[in-house]
């Protein structure tokens, strides 16, 4: 009797865990963070506070749905005590045209997802430990 209490308990214990994947904490937003499916896009944030936003589908600018491929550029910096980046768009094209979407954006990035949303529409960055060339934070 008490083999199968055991064995009920590891299988319970197995099955409440089953779901959960690493979780990943990320201290510097300093790295490549790609855009979940079926999103697209690229957003890179180096050490020397520029980033860059390429092919994405979805204008950060406008905060809406991007009618070509979306780019920007800019300036970034980050709080430990709010858990945010915050992105400052110095330029911004959709395809080959200016889009006009400059200004200022502050997102959490620490539990490794940057998120960005409109009413029926929205992109998230995952970080990717893997094509950083600094990676932070711990996996586990």
């Amino acid at each position: 009797m008490r083999f199968i209490c055991a064995l009920a308990a590891l299988v319970v214990a197995g099955v409440g865990t089953a779901g959960c994947g690493p979780q990943v904490h990320v201290t510097s937003p300093v790295g490549v963070w790609r855009a979940a499916p079926p999103e697209t896009g690229v957003l890179q944030i180096f050490e020397d506070g520029a980033f860059t936003i390429t092919d994405s589908s979805f204008d950060i600018g406008y905060g809406e749905e991007a009618l070509g491929k979306y780019r920007a550029e800019g300036e970034w910096r980050s709080s430990l005590a709010t858990r945010e980046v915050y992105l400052y768009i110095e330029h911004d094209y959709v395809g080959d045209h200016a889009a006009g979407g400059a200004g200022g954006h502050s997102r959490e990035f620490m539990d490794g997802r940057i998120v960005f949303a409109s009413e029926d529409l929205s992109i998230t960055f995952v970080y990717d430990p893997s094509a950083s060339p600094t990676p932070t934070g711990s996996v586990g």
